[in-house]
């Protein structure tokens, strides 16, 4: 019984991880990067770049006034 299981087990394995080795196979270098590229872009157009900076936790009241502060004192950066 455990015979069985350890080659079920090993054929299962080799068995996936051949397919996606044959799957990469077929691709060049110059592809892989250029897909890697295309997926980054799309996430930035998704997501947007840079970082964000949280000015408050606490109370939602609060936090709009302080929001419409920061709006006031920095129209143009965008905040959430």
């Amino acid at each position: 019984m455990q015979k069985t299981l350890l080659i079920f087990s090993f054929l299962m394995v080799f068995g996936l991880t051949s397919h996606s080795i044959i799957g990469q196979e077929n691709k060049s270098h110059d592809q892989v990067i250029t897909e890697f590229i295309s997926k980054k872009k799309d996430f930035n157009e998704k997501f947007g770049y840079g970082f964000r900076i949280q000015l408050y936790n606490g109370f939602e009241v609060e936090a709009k006034k302080i929001q419409a502060r920061f709006k006031i004192n920095f129209p143009e950066i965008e905040s959430y």
